[in-house]
């Protein structure tokens, strides 16, 4: 017998180019894992939209860069003591009965529209060392809060948090309650 049908829905803010912050939650055997990241390109001219994003992150190629969580998940799940593993059929296949037992959830929190048409380099990459920034502080934040942070990242924090987008550190601080 084949699967029942199923829809979801996605509005029309998912494909919005914009810089913002996201926090991927994902739920596998009654553990959270969470990555913090970022919309905003250093080398390119662009900021990509939520879904865009959170579609690269469960990207199942060896090629690419945009998979860091999918990549995480098969290096301590799938290869011995958290080495790395090539993306196989095999590989593919158990990620995927990994993926039908979890439950992902992503938060976002836009900081700054993104327009195509009149960006200018010098403006964007302004843009982009805030969302950065911002995104810094925010790995800090839950990793000294007992997290389970996927993230590597542990850099210098040049601006106080509370200046960079106090609304949005109120909203992480109202989703995720132990960050207080």
């Amino acid at each position: 017998m084949s699967q029942p049908k199923y829809a979801f829905s996605l509005g029309g803010e998912h494909f919005k180019a914009t810089y913002l912050i996201y926090i991927l939650q994902l739920r596998y055997q009654e553990e959270n894992y969470y990555y913090v990241g970022q919309t905003g390109d250093n080398n390119h001219l662009t900021a990509r939209s939520a879904f865009r994003r959170l579609a690269g992150h469960f990207e199942d190629s060896n090629t690419s860069t945009q998979n860091k969580f999918y990549r995480y998940m098969v290096k301590e799940w799938l290869a011995p003591k958290g080495e790395a593993k090539p993306i196989t059929r095999e590989v593919k296949a158990q990620m995927e009965g990994i993926l039908t037992e979890s439950e992902v959830t992503v938060f976002v929190y836009p900081l700054m529209d993104f327009n195509h048409q009149q960006i200018l380099p010098r403006i964007h990459k302004e843009k982009v060392k805030m969302v950065k920034e911002f995104e810094k502080y925010v790995i800090h934040w839950f990793s000294d809060s007992g997290y389970n942070l996927i993230n590597g990242l542990r850099a210098h924090i040049v601006f106080p948090m509370e200046k960079l987008f106090p609304d949005r550190y109120d909203e992480i601080c109202k989703d995720f309650p132990a960050l207080n």
